[in-house]
């Protein structure tokens, strides 16, 4: 997976460059899923975040299309990735752009945020796939098969506080 475009910015700006995209793809749009969400994290001191992922097959290969707003500032970023999904790279990218679209918020807003975008992500990815993608690993000290959803590590908060922390970096 690789990212080939991004924007941060002013919202109505951002709009300009997610229409172009938009526009330089229609042509080769073969399907896609996409929801829209926004949440306001009252416990958070109101931050109010809007989300859109959309995941499309374009010509010969996958695009997914993920943007961030916050609605108070009205600033934002979309990145577009094309491949195979890859949920670390993608989730370290939008942590690090959280940081700077969200200035005010602090660690616990960090991970609320990156949590409803995973929430919004495993819906889309797993009705773009039709199915849910599962791996099949051998249990050897039970001796079972365990059937795993390869998206539900997206709405796992532990996972998500990792990440943060292994970017902690990032965020000074």
């Amino acid at each position: 997976m690789k990212k080939i475009l991004n924007f941060d910015g002013k919202k109505s700006d951002m709009l300009i460059e997610i229409q172009r995209y938009s526009d330089s793809i229609q042509r080769l749009l073969i399907g896609e899923v996409g929801r829209t969400s926004t949440v306001t994290f009252m416990k958070y001191g109101g931050i109010q975040v809007g989300i859109t992922m959309y995941a499309l097959h374009v010509g010969e290969s996958n695009h997914f299309l993920i943007s961030v707003t916050n609605k108070i500032t009205e600033e934002g970023y979309f990145f577009v990735f094309e491949g195979v999904w890859d949920h670390e790279l993608v989730i370290n990218t939008l942590y690090s752009y959280n940081l700077t679209c969200f200035r005010e918020a602090n660690f616990k807003d960090h991970r609320g945020i990156l949590k409803e975008i995973g929430d919004l992500m495993y819906l889309v990815l797993t009705e773009f796939d039709g199915r849910l993608l599962l791996s099949i690993d051998y249990d050897n000290k039970e001796k079972i098969l365990v059937k795993k959803d390869v998206y539900e590590v997206l709405t796992d908060l532990e996972w998500i506080e990792e990440v943060m922390e292994e970017n902690i970096d990032i965020s000074k």
